[in-house]
């Protein structure tokens, strides 16, 4: 097996997860049910789509069942919108959503029962039945054009779901498009004209030959085991737009993680060594030029004479542009393309914490595309403007670049500048404009998707949306991403603080059960203290108090969703 695939076996080999059987069964008897009444196309309306205890609905209805019921087993699948399911039952407990794409020109948004169920059986209904056949070579290529696009139901990820489940063994369960994309890239290859479920299926044959199943072991347990243990390494990912780049959000959004795991995989992607190709520092305000680039240091007592000896010694960045260079050098010579070289990576967590202008000094300038150092297959540099003189040059006694007697410093092609930074910081006005017109930003948002598959309880999704939406005044867009202002969350008005002061998924994952018993402790140990420091500014202790007691009401689950989920 190809070398790069050593230290994802290594990890395979001690991975361990937990998979709790007593709810897989409930789980695989409960689609059981739904599947033979799909076949038999004797699937309700109100068994399709529903309201938990409206009539006395007890037991879950299938799209609740796919989208959050069957989440700790078999992957989280939700949908952002239950319009997207074509169908929904709409919260007056009466009527019925009925999407464009079955209603025909326009959206029907009170449909009667009556209504609803003419078109679930005429659309709804014979889709199911086929995507619920058991895949063989002769239908799958029809099944999958069903799945990814010829379908009255919208959400994508909710069918795909469905053709895992009714076929174990075939599919990893994971099914957004970002992390299988990322995913069949790195083991297969990235071709646009496959869709998801087709590269989730020639993955999952892949990845049995490379990650071998315990003796004994079931094989649909290894296969939840497996896509934990992908999802564990893969399901955090971003595409580097640029090799200088800063990703930028609220706190608990994950920064720190994302980036780490990205590079990573872009490392193991290659066969490298992550210990020689990423150095991972955290700025804060005494971290210098010297821990960065280069410093006069201690060295030792000298024998002869007792007295303290010092040198020149590098800093972490300037260290990694040294080995990286060599590296170039080297590859460079070997004739490698830029997508063969071997990326070195220097993430600054939390980099607006130190003093940049000070950190950075004169090297600035390198960090440009224009200005980086190269070299042809020859071992010539291209630009000797990518060169330039450190203060400490004539110290130097492990430059970056030697050219006859003289020390120079550049920043090479095969490095990526990468940091992670909190807008609301203080400290966040340290990036002048030199500075920020040099990196890509990136903003990284709460994921509630990731609550999703933590949690089977759609109430507590929403009182975390709604708990931002009035401490921003801000609700974004699931299909486009873009915000829209929101005045009053559930007749409160909102505190329009703005999107840097959302609370990340890290905040909200803190809580063993979905309880109003635990989020309370969350709120009293973790929120509360966080936002009051948030309105200390805005407001008077009377008033303070009053808008907590508003966040808290917002941040508590409705008496029909108080009923206890395990975590």
């Amino acid at each position: 097996m190809s070398e790069k695939y050593g230290y994802l076996k290594s990890q395979w080999d001690k991975y361990f997860t937990e998979i709790n059987s007593d709810l897989k069964k409930e789980n695989d008897i409960s689609f059981q049910s739904f599947s033979k009444k799909i076949k038999d196309s004797k699937l309700t309306l109100e068994e399709y789509t529903n309201r938990k205890n409206h009539n006395e609905v007890q037991e879950d209805y299938l799209c609740t069942f796919i989208e959050n019921s069957s989440s700790k087993i078999y992957g989280s699948a939700s949908a952002g919108n239950a319009k997207y399911f074509g169908i929904k039952f709409n919260d007056d407990n009466e009527t019925y959503y009925i999407s464009r794409v079955i209603n025909g020109d326009e959206e029907q948004l009170k449909a009667t029962k009556e209504e609803a169920i003419i078109k679930f059986e005429k659309f709804i209904l014979p889709e199911l039945r086929e995507i619920c056949a058991e895949l063989t070579d002769n239908n799958k290529d029809e099944i999958f054009k069903k799945v990814e696009n010829e379908n009255k139901i919208s959400s994508k990820v909710m069918l795909r779901k469905i053709v895992a489940i009714n076929n174990p063994g075939k599919f990893l369960y994971i099914y957004s498009d970002d992390a299988i994309n990322t995913i069949y890239s790195f083991f297969i290859e990235n071709e646009e004209n496959k869709t998801n479920i087709e590269k989730n299926y020639l993955l999952t044959s892949n990845l049995k030959d490379i990650f071998q199943k315990k003796d004994n072991e079931d094989d649909n347990f290894y296969l939840i085991r497996l896509s934990r243990f992908i999802w564990s390494i893969f399901g955090s990912t971003i595409n580097l737009e640029s090799k200088n780049m800063i990703l930028h959000g609220a706190p608990g959004t994950g920064k720190s993680y994302t980036i780490k795991n990205t590079v990573k995989n872009i490392i193991l992607k290659q066969g490298g060594n992550i210990d020689e190709q990423l150095v991972f520092t955290q700025f804060h305000p005494s971290y210098s030029y010297e821990d960065f680039i280069d410093g006069i240091k201690p060295s030792g007592i000298d024998e002869k004479t007792g007295q303290l000896q010092f040198e020149l010694k590098n800093g972490n960045f300037k260290e990694l542009c040294r080995i990286a260079v060599q590296k170039l050098l080297e590859e460079r010579k070997d004739k490698k393309k830029d997508e063969e070289l071997t990326k070195f990576f220097f993430v600054a967590d939390e980099i607006n914490r130190a003093e940049l202008s000070r950190v950075f000094g004169e090297l600035l300038i390198c960090l440009e595309d224009d200005y980086r150092i190269d070299f042809d297959n020859k071992g010539n540099i291209k630009k000797e403007e990518s060169l330039i003189t450190l203060q400490n040059a004539s110290l130097d006694k492990n430059p970056v670049y030697k050219k006859g007697d003289k020390n120079y410093f550049g920043v090479p092609v095969n490095i990526y500048f990468l940091g992670t930074m909190n807008d609301i910081d203080r400290s966040v006005d340290s990036f002048d404009m030199a500075l920020r017109r040099r990196f890509f930003w990136k903003e990284i948002r709460c994921n509630y998707d990731y609550i999703d598959s933590l949690f089977d309880n759609k109430g507590y999704r929403s009182i975390c949306e709604e708990l931002n939406e009035y401490i921003t005044g801000y609700s974004k867009e699931k299909l486009n991403g873009n915000f829209t202002k929101v005045d009053k969350i559930k007749e409160k008005e909102t505190l329009k603080l703005g999107t840097s002061y959302e609370l990340g998924h890290a905040y909200f994952k803190n809580i063993k059960a979905v309880n109003n018993s635990e989020i309370e402790k969350l709120w009293n140990s973790k929120i509360s203290p966080l936002l009051k420091e948030y309105l200390r500014a805005e407001y008077s202790q009377d008033e303070i108090i009053n808008k907590l007691k508003e966040a808290k009401e917002i941040f508590t689950l409705p008496k029909e969703n108080k009923s206890d989920t395990n975590s």
